[in-house]
């Protein structure tokens, strides 16, 4: 049975994005939002982990800055780990399918990028010959 877990999340950039490359060469990139929840009179803050990969990565690093407000689309994945102090802890982050400016808030010119890679013609396929009789 699939378990579909998408999440959407819109907030604010709490800092400024983080490209790197792993030894393979993919690209990720780093980043956190926030949003408040309203809990009575009450703002309460809420933070959230974001990794973006690819094409998705390198793009949102050339486009987000800290305090820009977003929304993010894209799976949880939790991850448990031991602290420094021997501790169990874990940790929920958005691996991010896309990213997006909230145009409620801001306006965005949107361009297409060149393609990065060239297609590749479709390889040639010899001619067959229908020997069989039906």
């Amino acid at each position: 049975m699939a378990i579909d877990n998408t999440v959407t999340i819109t907030g604010n950039i709490t800092q400024d994005p983080q490209l790197a490359h792993s030894a393979g060469g993919t690209a990720y990139l780093r980043f956190s939002i926030a949003w408040n929840q309203l809990r009575g009179d009450e703002q309460v803050p809420n933070y959230f982990d974001v990794t973006a990969f690819n094409t998705l990565a390198v793009n949102a690093a050339e486009s987000l800055s800290v305090g820009k407000r977003v929304t993010v689309t894209g799976r949880l994945e939790q991850s448990s780990y031991t602290a420094e102090d021997g501790s169990k802890r874990s940790s929920v982050r958005i691996l991010a399918d896309s990213v997006a400016a909230d145009l409620k808030w801001a306006t965005a010119e949107v361009s297409k990028n060149a393609p990065k890679v060239k297609p590749q013609a479709a390889p040639e396929v010899a001619a067959v010959e229908d020997t069989e009789e039906f």
